[in-house]
């Protein structure tokens, strides 16, 4: 169990205030020894210095042997939260739905965890402490530390980001239900494109926010990662990051961001922004939203949410133009759309 950046982030983006009870497992008073990935990252680097004599495995732990309830209740004083009771219920399975449900941990990554519990994870080899010194965190310290990352928005990596990246779809840019959109904004790309790369998060999606929520929450409830998974940075943006229900496929400084829908779909989804600098002095913003139905269920939802496009894509075009305190010059506008085939 280790309490590192991306764990405290992913716990400080959420608020437990409306909650009263906290579900985990009937072994969450099991001893563990949680150590702080700082401290797992010197070990890796200081290990690369030890003699081929040293080869060996070692056991990594923090200084302190605490239950897993103790570890609750240190991230509950960090944030400067009430204590909530921890009930105890026996099925793994149950807490991870629960931990599905309020957090941005999806059923999938929170089972194994909730599982793991069972398992007392206390080391009794001091090898490692003895042949790699170094000054272990304790659970307080290590969140300490993980919270003060994320104030300074210097948090390098996610859990998020420990998904498989996907690559663009086979069908991209070829045969798909197709939404297109553009406008020319009075301002330059070095501009746009730093409220593009603020899309998610905090900072919504310019448009529509009470339609993306529903569609998040409709998302978390079947299953998926919903707009609670956040984003690692508010302003930064690079390839592979998660942005909310969406992943980054492709990112071009002032230039393009490409995004694939990671919620669950009848089909597959890609959202794509286009920024052209003119010789005016504007700049044409192209927005493209593509979709790949499957089967008769995919076609169902595509036009179930065509009436909701102009508002949430149009929207989203002139939001992006306000947050960068632009003016419209013109747009923005529908393109012609491609029509499907081979659906």
């Amino acid at each position: 169990d280790q309490l590192g950046d991306d764990f405290v982030a992913d716990q400080y983006r959420f608020d437990y205030s409306g909650f009263t009870v906290i579900l985990a497992p009937h072994w969450v008073d099991r001893p563990c020894q949680p150590i702080s990935v700082r401290n797992v990252l010197q070990y890796l680097v200081s290990a690369l210095e030890l003699a081929p004599s040293a080869s060996c495995s070692f056991d990594i732990g923090g200084p302190k042997v605490v239950s897993y309830r103790e570890v609750i209740q240190h991230m509950a004083t960090a944030l400067d939260l009430p204590r909530r009771p921890v009930l105890p219920i026996p099925p793994a399975r149950m807490a991870a739905l629960w931990i599905h449900l309020v957090t941005t941990v999806s059923y999938r990554s929170a089972l194994p965890h909730a599982d793991g519990l069972r398992i007392g994870a206390v080391y009794r080899d001091e090898s490692a402490r003895r042949l790699m010194a170094q000054r272990p965190l304790g659970v307080r310290e290590s969140i300490d530390a993980a919270l003060g990352t994320v104030a300074a928005d210097a948090v390098e990596t996610s859990w998020t980001d420990a998904d498989l990246i996907s690559g663009d779809p086979d069908w991209d840019g070829g045969t798909a239900f197709v939404h297109r959109e553009k406008t020319e904004v009075i301002a330059s790309a070095e501009e746009l494109f730093r409220s593009v790369c603020r899309i998610g998060g905090r900072h919504g999606c310019y448009a529509a926010d009470s339609l993306w929520r529903l569609r998040g929450l409709m998302d978390r409830v079947i299953g998926g990662p919903g707009l609670d998974r956040g984003r690692r940075s508010p302003d930064q943006i690079r390839h592979g990051d998660a942005l909310d229900f969406w992943r980054v496929l492709a990112v071009e400084k002032d230039r393009r961001l490409k995004l694939v829908a990671e919620m669950k779909l009848p089909g597959e989804a890609v959202l794509e922004l286009v920024l052209t600098e003119c010789s005016d002095g504007t700049t044409e913003v192209r927005q493209c939203a593509r979709f790949k139905p499957r089967g008769l269920l995919g076609l169902l939802y595509w036009y179930a949410v065509l009436p909701l496009h102009n508002l949430v894509f149009v929207g989203m075009l002139k939001g992006i133009a306000y947050a960068s305190e632009a003016d419209i010059q013109r747009g923005p506008e529908s393109l012609p759309k491609r029509k499907p085939s081979g659906s």
